[in-house]
Parts: structure tokens; sequence; C-alpha cells
């Protein structure tokens, strides 16, 4: 069964992100062994690129997740929704990619479903959201 407590639903998110990447980096090292290769993966900046931009979204969702949960209302929980919903499609994008640049047949086929699993989420609904933050804005005066 799903829970209601948003802070538990999006650690959960999180620790999802958290594992795609471990599959995708793992992608990529197989892909250009960078110990028996090392002058292979620098040549390939759009995918250092991709993984430096993953891990800032994982960042982003972690600090204010953590926020959140140290100082929880309404207000910071909406508004941590809204780092999420945005991180985790962009997220979403990024494994797309890298999936299509570093593997391919079977192979792809089979981490793209692991990652898939791992990066299921139920996406917001932003405006109502964004309404409601407004609200508790306006009320706080």
């Amino acid at each position: 069964a799903e829970s209601d407590d948003v802070v538990e639903v999006l650690s959960r998110y999180l620790n999802g992100a958290k594992k795609a990447f471990l599959i995708i980096s793992n992608t990529i090292v197989e892909k250009y062994n960078p110990v028996l290769n090392q002058k292979e993966l620098p040549k390939h900046q759009m995918v250092l690129l991709a993984l430096a931009d993953y891990l800032t979204e994982i960042y982003r969702m972690e600090s204010s997740l953590a926020a959140t949960a140290k100082n929880r209302n309404k207000l910071n929980e909406s508004l941590t929704q809204l780092i999420f919903h945005e991180s985790l499609f962009k997220i979403e994008k990024i494994a797309k990619e890298l999936m299509a640049i570093c593997s391919d047949g079977d192979d792809r086929r089979t981490r793209e479903s692991m990652i898939r699993r791992f990066l299921k989420f139920t996406a917001i609904n932003q405006e109502e959201v964004c309404n409601s933050i407004v609200e508790l804005l306006v009320r706080r005066g």
C-alpha cells in the first residue's frame, strides 16, 4: 500500500533514483572501462556531463528532503514535491539518453527495464501544488 506521508514517498523516490544511478554508472564503466583504458572516458564529454547533471538532481532532491524532514509543514512539503517533480523527470530523461549512448540490444532493454522500475513515480498535479503554495504564502502575510 502506498503511503500518504510526503517525506516517506519522496524518500522512496530518492532511493530509487540512486539505485538507477548505480545501474547507469556501472553500464558506463563496463563500456569505457576507465581502469584499463584511462584515456577513453574523458573523451565522452556528453556522458560525463549527463552523469554530473544526474548527480546534481540527486543532491537537489536530497537537500530539499532533508530540510523538509527537519521542519515539516505544508509549505515545505509542497515546495519539496515541486522540486522532486522537476528532478525526477530530468533524471528519467538523462537515464534514457545515457542508456541509448552506452548500451544496445537485449542488454539495453534489460537495464532500461530495471531503471524504469527504480524511477517509478507518480507525477503531481503541478498547478494544484503551486496554487496551494501561493495560498500558504498569502495567508502568512
